[in-house]
């Protein structure tokens, strides 16, 4: 948990990866910075919406939608990916909310099945839109990895 942003909450990420990510904060506002690597709208979203809980597991990024995939760049996700999705609480479940956001890592590829595609693992989340989603093409775990690992 991040004491100072309570309106933040963390899933599923080890502590020392979240040193390695880099996330800014600004204490006053109570909102934090994270870097990622495409936005997404929560109206992409598919198999995996309505879960009870988001402490395992993923929900799917539908990618049949061939203005919205290229609007979005979703053609370019790669698994490691620090993604955000707009509109969408992942506090109790997986929700579609205004004003909401959710950060997670793509966990698995696309699917030709109706409802499912690239996986997204959530990692934060705010009900009330308190992060900031900052775009970094460096946003990636392996990027992170290699400032985990030493020598690499």
């Amino acid at each position: 948990a991040m004491t100072d942003f309570s309106g933040v909450q963390i899933r599923n990420l080890d502590p020392a990866m979240f040193d390695a990510i880099g996330i800014v904060g600004n204490v006053k506002t109570g909102r934090v910075e994270i870097p990622i690597t495409h936005l997404i709208p929560a109206a992409c979203m598919g198999s995996g919406l309505g879960q009870s809980h988001t402490t395992a597991g993923d929900y799917d990024i539908q990618m049949f939608d061939e203005e919205t995939v290229e609007k979005h760049r979703l053609n370019d996700l790669k698994f490691g990916d620090i993604v955000a999705i707009t509109n969408a609480d992942n506090t109790f479940g997986r929700v579609y909310r205004k004003k909401s956001i959710s950060v997670g890592v793509i966990v698995h590829s696309r699917s030709v099945v109706a409802g499912h595609g690239p996986g997204v693992t959530t990692l934060f989340t705010s009900r009330d839109g308190l992060i900031d989603a900052v775009i970094d093409p460096d946003a990636n775990l392996t990027n992170y990895f290699k400032k985990l690992i030493v020598g690499w």
